[in-house]
C-alpha cells in the first residue's frame, strides 16, 4: 500500500487508477477518498515547499498547527496567563521579520488569539510582509513610519508614534521603519491561530501570490460531508419517529377513555 500511495502522490498513477486498485484491495470507498483527501495536502505542501514556505503541520500531533509553527520560527514564545511587561519581554532576531521579536501565547487564548512583539533598530526597517489573518498594532515605544501597498497599487505611507494604534488591511504587504534614535517596539495582536488551525498552510497565509493554485483544506473533507449528511438523516429519522410516537399515543388515549366509559 505505501508504494501505490508514493505512486499517487508523485503522480506516476491516476486518482481513477488509485481508487480501483484500493477497492480491490477491499477497502471500502469512505477510506479510499480519505486517503485521496490527506494525498492532495501532502502535494500541496511539497509544492509549497518547493518555492516559499518550509513550515509543514505534522498530523495527528499533540500541538495543533500553530502551536508548531511557533516552534519553528525559532523565537522566544512568552505563555502563561499573562506578560508582567511587554516592553522588556526578551526578543530574539526573526529572519521572517528581519528584526528582533518573540510571539505571545497566553492561556486560554491559544486557539483563536496570538500576539508578537517587534522590536526595530534606529533607521532600520522590517522585512515586506503580507498576512491572510487580521492584525492590530499597538506601538509600545519610539516613533518611525509604516507603508502598505497591494500589488501594482499605488503605496501608502503614515506615520507613527508611542500610543498609535493602527490595522494594516487583510493580505496587503507592509514595511515597518524606525524613524528615531532608539529601538521602536511594536505589538500586534492577530487571529493567526485561527486561521493558521483551519487552513495548515504557511505559504498560503504568508505568501498568497505564489500558492494561488493551492486551496485550502480541510482535511477528510468528502468523510465529513458524508458524516455531516448521515447525521441529518438521522435525525430526520429520529423526529419523524418521535413525532409518529406522539401521535399514536395521543390517539390511544382517546381510545382508552371510550373503551372505559363502555
Amino acid at each position: 500500500m505505501r508504494k501505490l500511495l508514493a505512486k499517487l502522490i508523485n503522480g506516476e498513477i491516476s486518482r481513477r487508477d488509485f481508487t480501483s486498485r484500493m477497492l480491490g484491495m477491499g477497502f471500502g470507498m469512505m477510506t479510499v477518498e480519505s486517503i485521496l483527501d490527506n494525498a492532495a495536502l501532502g502535494g500541496d505542501q511539497t509544492r509549497a515547499r518547493a518555492g516559499g514556505e518550509t513550515f509543514r503541520a505534522e498530523p495527528f500531533s499533540e500541538k495543533t498547527p500553530y502551536e508548531q509553527w511557533m516552534h519553528d520560527e525559532g523565537v522566544p514564545v512568552h505563555g502563561g496567563y499573562f506578560v508582567a511587561d511587554v516592553r522588556a519581554a526578551e526578543v530574539k532576531p526573526w529572519k521572517r521579520l528581519g528584526a528582533r521579536g518573540a510571539l505571545i501565547d497566553l492561556e486560554g487564548a491559544e486557539a483563536t488569539d496570538g500576539a508578537y512583539l517587534v522590536e526595530i533598530g534606529s533607521g532600520a526597517s522590517t522585512n515586506p510582509q503580507r498576512y491572510m489573518f487580521e492584525e492590530s498594532i499597538y506601538v509600545l515605544d519610539g516613533e518611525g513610519e509604516t507603508t502598505v501597498w497591494h500589488e501594482n497599487r499605488p503605496k501608502q505611507t503614515f506615520k507613527w508614534k508611542k500610543g498609535t494604534l493602527f490595522s494594516p488591511p487583510l493580505n496587503t504587504w507592509r514595511v515597518h521603519k524606525n524613524l528615531g534614535r532608539a529601538p521602536a517596539r511594536l505589538i500586534s495582536f492577530t487571529d493567526l491561530p485561527l486561521v493558521m488551525d483551519l487552513y495548515h498552510n504557511a505559504d498560503f497565509i504568508f505568501n498568497l501570490t505564489k500558492t494561488t493554485a493551492i486551496k485550502p483544506h480541510i482535511p477528510c473533507l468528502s468523510f465529513l460531508l458524508r458524516y455531516f449528511t448521515l447525521t441529518c438523516i438521522c435525525t430526520i429519522l429520529f423526529v419523524a419517529s418521535l413525532l409518529l410516537s406522539c401521535g399514536l399515543t395521543a390517539y390511544h388515549y382517546p381510545l382508552q377513555s371510550a373503551l372505559q366509559a363502555r
